[in-house]
Protein backbone atom coordinates (compact mmCIF):
# COMPACT_ATOMS: atom_id res chain seq x y z
CA UNK A 1 0.00 0.00 0.00
CA UNK A 2 1.10 3.51 -0.78
CA UNK A 3 0.85 5.93 2.14
CA UNK A 4 1.08 9.66 1.95
CA UNK A 5 1.12 12.40 4.55
CA UNK A 6 -1.57 14.36 2.71
CA UNK A 7 -5.12 13.03 3.11
CA UNK A 8 -6.96 12.51 -0.19
CA UNK A 9 -10.08 14.63 -0.56
CA UNK A 10 -12.57 14.71 -3.36
CA UNK A 11 -12.74 18.15 -4.95
CA UNK A 12 -16.01 20.09 -4.74
CA UNK A 13 -17.66 22.92 -6.63
CA UNK A 14 -19.92 25.50 -5.06
CA UNK A 15 -23.36 26.06 -6.59
CA UNK A 16 -23.71 29.85 -6.26
CA UNK A 17 -27.52 29.73 -6.51
CA UNK A 18 -28.17 27.43 -3.57
CA UNK A 19 -24.85 27.72 -1.70
CA UNK A 20 -24.54 23.90 -1.50
CA UNK A 21 -21.34 21.98 -2.34
CA UNK A 22 -21.54 19.75 -5.41
CA UNK A 23 -19.17 16.90 -6.34
CA UNK A 24 -17.07 17.34 -9.47
CA UNK A 25 -18.14 15.53 -12.64
CA UNK A 26 -17.29 11.86 -13.01
CA UNK A 27 -16.00 10.38 -16.24
CA UNK A 28 -19.22 9.41 -18.01
CA UNK A 29 -17.69 8.00 -21.19
CA UNK A 30 -18.62 4.42 -20.18
CA UNK A 31 -22.25 5.18 -19.16
CA UNK A 32 -25.23 4.07 -21.22
CA UNK A 33 -26.65 6.76 -23.56
CA UNK A 34 -29.96 7.33 -21.63
CA UNK A 35 -28.02 8.05 -18.42
CA UNK A 36 -25.72 10.50 -20.25
CA UNK A 37 -28.76 12.39 -21.60
CA UNK A 38 -30.37 12.58 -18.15
CA UNK A 39 -27.13 13.90 -16.61
CA UNK A 40 -26.80 16.51 -19.35
CA UNK A 41 -30.41 17.66 -18.77
CA UNK A 42 -29.90 17.88 -14.98
CA UNK A 43 -26.76 20.01 -15.41
CA UNK A 44 -28.54 22.38 -17.80
CA UNK A 45 -31.30 22.98 -15.25
CA UNK A 46 -28.73 23.57 -12.51
CA UNK A 47 -26.91 26.23 -14.52
CA UNK A 48 -30.12 28.01 -15.53
CA UNK A 49 -31.36 28.17 -11.92
CA UNK A 50 -28.26 29.92 -10.58
CA UNK A 51 -28.95 33.51 -9.48
CA UNK A 52 -26.15 35.82 -8.30
CA UNK A 53 -28.52 37.77 -6.01
CA UNK A 54 -29.81 36.82 -2.59
CA UNK A 55 -33.56 36.31 -2.23
CA UNK A 56 -35.87 39.22 -1.54
CA UNK A 57 -37.07 39.06 2.09
CA UNK A 58 -40.29 40.62 3.39
CA UNK A 59 -39.82 42.22 6.81
CA UNK A 60 -43.38 43.45 7.23
CA UNK A 61 -46.48 43.73 5.10
CA UNK A 62 -49.49 45.63 6.48
CA UNK A 63 -52.26 47.75 5.03
CA UNK A 64 -50.11 50.88 5.45
CA UNK A 65 -46.56 49.68 4.69
CA UNK A 66 -44.57 46.95 3.00
CA UNK A 67 -40.86 46.54 3.80
CA UNK A 68 -38.63 44.24 1.76
CA UNK A 69 -34.86 43.84 1.69
CA UNK A 70 -32.07 42.01 -0.05
CA UNK A 71 -28.46 41.61 1.03
CA UNK A 72 -26.13 43.57 -1.25
CA UNK A 73 -23.12 41.57 -0.04
CA UNK A 74 -22.36 39.00 -2.75
CA UNK A 75 -20.86 36.54 -0.25
CA UNK A 76 -23.51 36.29 2.48
CA UNK A 77 -27.13 36.94 3.27
CA UNK A 78 -28.13 38.67 6.51
CA UNK A 79 -31.10 38.56 8.86
CA UNK A 80 -32.77 41.97 9.12
CA UNK A 81 -35.93 43.02 10.99
CA UNK A 82 -37.91 46.11 11.95
CA UNK A 83 -39.67 45.94 15.31
CA UNK A 84 -42.49 46.96 15.15
CA UNK A 85 -43.47 47.40 11.53
CA UNK A 86 -43.59 51.22 11.20
CA UNK A 87 -46.70 53.07 10.07
CA UNK A 88 -44.82 56.36 9.45
CA UNK A 89 -41.19 57.42 9.12
CA UNK A 90 -41.56 59.44 12.34
CA UNK A 91 -42.34 56.29 14.37
CA UNK A 92 -39.52 54.86 16.48
CA UNK A 93 -38.26 51.76 14.67
CA UNK A 94 -36.01 49.18 16.27
CA UNK A 95 -33.70 47.63 13.71
CA UNK A 96 -32.04 44.24 14.23
CA UNK A 97 -29.37 42.76 11.96
CA UNK A 98 -27.80 39.32 12.44
CA UNK A 99 -24.87 37.79 10.54
CA UNK A 100 -21.79 35.59 10.73
CA UNK A 101 -18.54 37.57 10.70
CA UNK A 102 -16.07 36.92 7.91
CA UNK A 103 -13.58 39.43 9.37
CA UNK A 104 -12.87 40.78 12.89
CA UNK A 105 -14.46 44.03 13.99
CA UNK A 106 -12.10 45.87 16.29
CA UNK A 107 -13.53 48.98 14.64
CA UNK A 108 -16.91 49.15 12.90
CA UNK A 109 -18.38 52.02 10.93
CA UNK A 110 -21.98 52.20 9.75
CA UNK A 111 -23.71 54.36 7.20
CA UNK A 112 -27.27 54.63 6.03
CA UNK A 113 -29.01 56.56 3.33
CA UNK A 114 -32.74 57.04 2.83
CA UNK A 115 -33.91 57.97 -0.65
CA UNK A 116 -37.27 58.79 -2.16
CA UNK A 117 -37.50 56.05 -4.81
CA UNK A 118 -36.25 57.32 -8.17
CA UNK A 119 -34.58 60.47 -6.80
CA UNK A 120 -30.86 61.20 -6.95
CA UNK A 121 -30.45 63.10 -3.66
CA UNK A 122 -30.89 61.27 -0.32
CA UNK A 123 -33.40 62.55 2.23
CA UNK A 124 -31.26 61.27 5.10
CA UNK A 125 -27.59 60.36 5.11
CA UNK A 126 -25.60 59.45 8.21
CA UNK A 127 -22.23 57.84 8.95
CA UNK A 128 -21.56 56.70 12.48
CA UNK A 129 -18.75 54.81 14.22
CA UNK A 130 -20.16 51.86 16.17
CA UNK A 131 -16.88 50.44 17.50
CA UNK A 132 -13.69 52.42 18.04
CA UNK A 133 -10.36 51.10 19.43
CA UNK A 134 -10.75 52.56 22.92
CA UNK A 135 -14.49 53.16 22.89
CA UNK A 136 -16.51 49.97 22.30
CA UNK A 137 -20.15 51.12 22.33
CA UNK A 138 -21.68 47.67 21.81
CA UNK A 139 -21.04 44.19 23.15
CA UNK A 140 -20.19 42.85 19.66
CA UNK A 141 -17.19 45.22 19.36
CA UNK A 142 -14.02 43.16 19.25
CA UNK A 143 -15.81 40.09 17.86
CA UNK A 144 -13.70 37.73 15.79
CA UNK A 145 -14.14 35.99 12.46
CA UNK A 146 -16.71 33.16 12.56
CA UNK A 147 -18.76 34.60 15.42
CA UNK A 148 -22.47 35.32 15.01
CA UNK A 149 -23.32 38.89 15.92
CA UNK A 150 -26.60 40.71 16.36
CA UNK A 151 -26.72 44.47 15.91
CA UNK A 152 -29.68 46.29 17.43
CA UNK A 153 -30.34 49.99 16.94
CA UNK A 154 -33.19 52.49 16.79
CA UNK A 155 -34.18 54.79 13.98
CA UNK A 156 -36.55 57.74 13.96
CA UNK A 157 -36.86 60.30 11.20
CA UNK A 158 -37.73 63.96 11.63
CA UNK A 159 -39.25 63.96 8.15
CA UNK A 160 -43.04 63.76 8.23
CA UNK A 161 -44.46 62.68 4.87
CA UNK A 162 -48.21 62.22 4.59
CA UNK A 163 -48.32 61.02 1.01
CA UNK A 164 -48.05 57.52 -0.30
CA UNK A 165 -44.49 56.89 -1.48
CA UNK A 166 -41.70 54.37 -1.89
CA UNK A 167 -38.36 54.83 -0.15
CA UNK A 168 -35.03 53.06 -0.62
CA UNK A 169 -32.88 52.49 2.46
CA UNK A 170 -29.27 51.38 2.18
CA UNK A 171 -27.40 50.20 5.28
CA UNK A 172 -23.67 49.38 5.19
CA UNK A 173 -21.09 48.44 7.81
CA UNK A 174 -17.32 48.24 7.28
CA UNK A 175 -14.49 47.29 9.60
CA UNK A 176 -11.13 48.94 10.35
CA UNK A 177 -9.62 47.51 7.16
CA UNK A 178 -12.46 48.72 4.93
CA UNK A 179 -13.85 45.18 4.60
CA UNK A 180 -17.62 45.05 4.02
CA UNK A 181 -19.19 43.42 7.09
CA UNK A 182 -22.85 43.86 6.14
CA UNK A 183 -24.85 45.48 3.38
CA UNK A 184 -28.64 45.69 3.06
CA UNK A 185 -30.85 47.36 0.47
CA UNK A 186 -34.41 47.81 1.75
CA UNK A 187 -37.54 49.24 0.15
CA UNK A 188 -40.24 50.87 2.28
CA UNK A 189 -43.54 51.24 0.44
CA UNK A 190 -46.17 53.36 2.18
CA UNK A 191 -49.66 52.60 0.79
Amino acid sequence: MLQTDVPMRSPILINIGSRLPLPLEKDTSMEPEPLKKRRSHDQTNLVQSQNPQWPLHTVCDTEKITVTYRSCDLLQDVGFTFLPCPERLTDLIKIRLALILRQPIDELYSSYELWLHGRSIPLLNQDEPLCLPHFPRFKFCGSRRGEIITVESSFKSNIHILLKANFDLKLRATNQDGFLIACVNATLSFH
